[in-house]
């Protein structure tokens, strides 16, 4: 299955803490990892709850009724693998673990969903600056003798906010909030810089040193 888009949902239970991680395919179904949801109450089982006949009858009406032509439950493999339930089944899982931690997911998935909404838009955000920055690039492709390829710009704007330049994946796409807001300001000031003709160093002596102010601020000193 192809995933468009992930989200994450933080219960606490039975003082455990772990994440709940949620896919979403291309026709926007979630999709709940059960072995997450598992390791809250431990002392019952996933295939358990499988065998159940109710469990049974209720997955063929989801299937039937609510995403006709998709299974209700799908194994993915390599990072983040495992079992995940489609939202509906997911739920009555929960359910079916604990009727007090069925609340908790409630509420857990309500802030979630509100986290992962304002995580959208600052990341939208970011790719706007980032097509801003493009353009500086693409109308100043050389100042004297220096050329500014588009990676080595997006590079820079990594090496200040995570720490380093090149990563196995795109950071952008695990990055808080916070690391995308900075993103998105220091796009906009380096485009800036480039449109003046700043050279390399000097934008990036500049861009750490806003990076610093802006976190310095955020912790109230």
């Amino acid at each position: 299955m192809k995933t468009k888009d992930k989200m994450i949902v933080k219960p606490s239970f039975n003082d455990i803490k772990n994440d709940i991680h949620i896919i979403f395919d291309e026709d926007n179904d979630e999709f709940w990892s059960a072995n997450d949801l598992e390791s809250f109450v431990p002392s019952k089982r996933v295939d358990h709850f499988l065998a159940n006949a109710d469990i049974k009858e209720y997955r063929e009406i989801i299937e039937r009724f609510i995403i006709p032509g998709k299974s209700g439950i799908i194994t993915k493999r390599g990072k983040g693998g495992g079992t995940y339930f489609h939202r509906l089944i997911a739920l009555r899982f929960a359910a079916w673990l604990s009727k007090e931690f069925e609340v908790q997911i409630y509420l857990a998935y309500d802030q979630g969903r509100k986290h992962h909404s304002e995580w959208t838009k600052e990341r939208a955000l970011t790719k706007y600056e980032y097509r801003l920055m493009t353009d500086a690039i693409q109308n100043n492709l050389i100042v004297g003798k220096e050329t500014y390829p588009y990676a080595r710009e997006a590079m820079l704007i990594n090496l200040i906010v995570f720490g380093a330049e090149r990563f196995d994946s795109n950071p952008r796409e695990n990055a808080t909030i916070e690391q995308l807001n900075s993103i998105k300001t220091l796009e906009r000031y380096n485009a800036t810089f480039i449109e003046m003709e700043m050279g390399h160093e000097e934008r990036k002596t500049r861009l750490m040193s806003i990076h610093k102010k802006n976190n310095l601020k955020l912790i109230g000193e």
